[in-house]
């Protein structure tokens, strides 16, 4: 019957994010970005709340890209999260990796095929437009000092600077043009925040621009480009998990589990009051215990944090 074909596809469901292929799955693509953080060793490692937070162990920062902010007809800058700090950071250092990951059937969460190049062409564009200003004061203030037109021609000159938005190519054209269309608007929003744009641009030597990597992308480990030798202020946008599902062994451990692509997208389901911190510090511990015990290892490390926090609190 229906009901019965709904019970069973409900409890497979069920087993399939269980924690222990939940939390076997994390790991699996935790290696996988681990991989990508050793071909980049100058760069810092941010993950993109909260999922992305699963997948690294010690990430040298976080950032906070949301994907609604990227779904078509709902395309957004946001000005609540400007995220400058990222900005900052890929200036400072030449570029910045961005983890995250989605749910099975998708290569990438929207994060990172929209949010973040719509927020990336933005702040690109509100750079040269303000490199643009400064230009025009100079220029107006050497014609006053009488200062040579070769001169005023060489402050007049702007910088060959990339304001163009970048998506990836499977991205419709029809899509590509209405973001587009809104982006100088954006750029409106940013600079009228007051926010440091100024600042930045005095960091920020190239452009921003993002770059997308997944399990699936083919990279000549002796031809990688450092990010010195680009053009471009990289953003490696890493979507850390697989699109599919499938069993595979969980080594070094004996039992095999059913790989969860993006668990750490849908973490309420099945962490059990778990979070990406904990599962970190017991990593070996949790999944020693294998699918039949790791539960009951989950809610003794949380009664043993409870202990440790409430012992600190009296001490302090």
């Amino acid at each position: 019957t229906h009901d019965s074909i709904w019970k069973v596809t409900r409890q497979l469901k069920k087993e399939q994010l269980s924690l222990y292929n939940c939390l076997a799955s994390v790991l699996s693509d935790a290696a996988f970005v681990s991989e990508i953080r050793a071909l980049y060793p100058t760069l810092p490692l941010l993950a993109n709340l909260r999922c992305g937070l699963w997948y690294a162990r010690q990430p040298d920062g976080t950032c906070y890209f949301k994907s609604t902010d990227g779904h078509n007809g709902n395309w957004s800058f946001s000005c609540t999260r400007l995220n400058l700090h990222v900005a900052e950071v890929a200036a400072r250092q030449g570029g910045v990796i961005i983890v995250d990951a989605t749910r099975k059937g998708k290569r990438f969460p929207d994060a990172m095929t929209k949010t973040i190049p719509i927020w990336a062409a933005v702040v690109n564009r509100a750079v040269a437009r303000g490199w643009r200003a400064k230009r025009r004061v100079e220029l107006l203030r050497m014609r006053g000092a009488a200062v040579s037109s070769e001169a005023s021609a060489a402050a007049a000159a702007a910088p060959e600077w990339d304001t163009g938005l970048h998506l990836p190519l499977w991205i419709s054209s029809n899509e590509r043009l209405q973001i587009e269309k809104r982006l100088d608007g954006w750029v409106d929003a940013l600079l009228r925040m007051g926010a440091d744009v100024e600042g930045l641009a005095r960091s920020l030597s190239k452009p921003l621009r993002p770059l997308w990597i997944t399990q699936s992308s083919t990279i000549w480990v002796d031809q990688v480009a450092q990010p010195d030798q680009l053009p471009f202020t990289p953003l490696y946008l890493v979507s850390a998990s697989q699109p599919h599902s499938y069993v595979r062994q969980a080594a070094p451990h004996a039992w095999t589990y059913v790989y969860v692509p993006g668990a750490g997208d849908d973490e309420e389901s099945w962490a059990a009051g778990l979070t990406p911190a904990v599962f970190w510090a017991h990593q070996a511990e949790l999944l020693a215990a294998g699918p039949a015990g790791v539960n009951d290892v989950v809610q003794q490390i949380l009664v043993d944090e409870q202990v440790a926090l409430a012992e600190h609190g009296e001490n302090s």
